[in-house]
C-alpha cells in the first residue's frame, strides 16, 4: 500500500469523524430549539403547572403528611462503646423496614398497637449528632435515645421496654451478671475483713481501758494505726461496690425519661415545596413536549 493510499485512508477518517460532530450538534440544536419552541408555543399550561407545584405541596404539608411525635430520653452507659449502642438500635429498624411488627413487640415486651405506630429508633450524642459512624473506644457515658413514632403512646411503658431490651440482650446480662458475681464475692471478703478488724480495734481499746497496754504501744507483729487504715481502706472498696450496685450494675441506665411533645413534627413546608415544585417543573415539561410533538403529527 503506497504513501498516498494511506493519507487518503487519514483523510476519510478524519472526515467521517468531523462529519460525525455535525451531525451530533445538529441533532442536539435542533432538540433544544424543539423544546424551546414547544415552551414558548405552551406556555400558558407551563406556568399553570408550574404554579400548582406549591399548591399541591402546601395541601400535602397541611392535609396529608403524616405527623411524626418524636421521644427523647437520656441515659448512661458503661459496656459498650456508643457505635455498639446505635447497632442494637439498628437490628430493631430491620425489623421495622421489614414490617416484622409482631416480632418487634414481642422482643421488646410492648403491647403491638404501639409496635405498629413505631418508625424509627436512634442514638444521639448530647450535642445531637448521629453516631452510627462514632469511632471512640470509649464505654462509659451518656447518650440520648430518640424514637419516632407515627401517633402518641404511653412513654413510660415505651421507655422501660427500650431500656429493659437493651439490658436483657444475652450478652450484656451474662456480663454483668459475671460483674456481679465477682463483687459479690469480693463484698463477702470485705465483710469479713471488717468483721475481723472491729474484734481487734474492740480488744486494743480493751486492752488500753484495763491498762494492761500503753496508747502509745506497736511492735512490728502489731500496729494499731494499721487496723484503722486497712478498715478505711476496706471501707472505700466496699462504697465502690456500692457506687457500681447505684450506677454500672446495669449496661444502660435511665437518667431522664421520655417527655410528652404536644407538636408533632414533621418534614419542613420547605421541603415539600422544594419536591413538589421539582416534580411539577419536570411535569410540564413532560406535557409541553407531547403537546407539540401531537401537534405536528398532526
Amino acid at each position: 500500500m503506497g504513501d498516498q493510499d494511506i493519507r487518503n485512508e487519514d483523510y476519510i477518517s478524519v472526515s467521517h469523524f468531523k462529519n460525525g460532530i455535525r451531525s451530533f450538534l445538529k441533532v442536539l440544536f435542533d432538540s433544544a430549539s424543539f423544546f424551546v419552541h414547544s415552551l414558548r408555543n405552551n406556555r400558558l399550561v407551563f406556568l399553570l403547572i408550574i404554579c400548582s407545584g406549591p399548591v399541591f405541596g402546601a395541601v400535602y404539608y397541611y392535609f396529608i403528611s403524616p405527623r411524626l411525635y418524636e421521644y427523647s430520653l437520656m441515659g448512661e452507659y458503661n459496656t459498650l462503646t456508643r457505635r455498639n449502642y446505635s447497632e442494637i438500635f439498628n437490628q430493631l429498624n430491620i425489623q421495622i423496614l421489614n414490617n416484622s411488627k409482631a416480632e418487634l413487640a414481642n422482643e421488646l415486651h410492648i403491647d403491638k398497637n404501639i409496635a405498629n405506630k413505631l418508625v424509627r429508633f436512634e442514638f444521639l450524642s448530647l450535642d445531637g449528632k448521629k453516631i452510627s459512624s462514632d469511632t471512640s473506644t470509649k464505654q462509659q457515658g451518656f447518650l440520648i435515645a430518640k424514637v419516632t413514632l407515627r401517633d402518641s403512646v404511653n412513654t413510660e411503658e415505651l421507655q422501660n421496654a427500650i431500656v429493659g431490651y437493651i439490658n436483657n440482650l444475652p450478652y450484656l446480662k451474662k456480663l454483668k451478671e459475671g460483674e456481679r458475681l465477682i463483687y459479690d464475692q469480693s463484698l463477702h471478703f470485705i465483710t469479713n475483713e471488717q468483721n475481723r478488724l472491729d474484734s481487734l480495734k474492740e480488744l486494743y481499746n480493751r486492752f488500753i481501758a484495763a491498762g494492761k497496754l500503753p496508747s502509745t504501744f506497736y511492735n512490728n507483729a502489731f500496729d494499731p494505726a494499721e487496723i484503722y487504715k486497712r478498715s478505711n481502706e476496706l471501707q472505700e472498696q466496699k462504697n465502690e461496690w456500692t457506687r457500681w450496685q447505684a450506677t454500672r450494675a446495669q449496661s444502660f441506665s435511665l437518667i431522664d425519661g421520655f417527655k410528652i411533645m404536644y407538636n408533632p413534627s414533621r418534614k419542613t413546608l420547605a421541603a415539600d415545596f422544594f419536591i413538589s415544585g421539582l416534580i411539577s417543573l419536570l411535569l410540564a415539561f413532560f406535557i409541553c413536549l407531547v403537546i407539540e410533538i401531537r401537534a405536528n403529527l398532526k
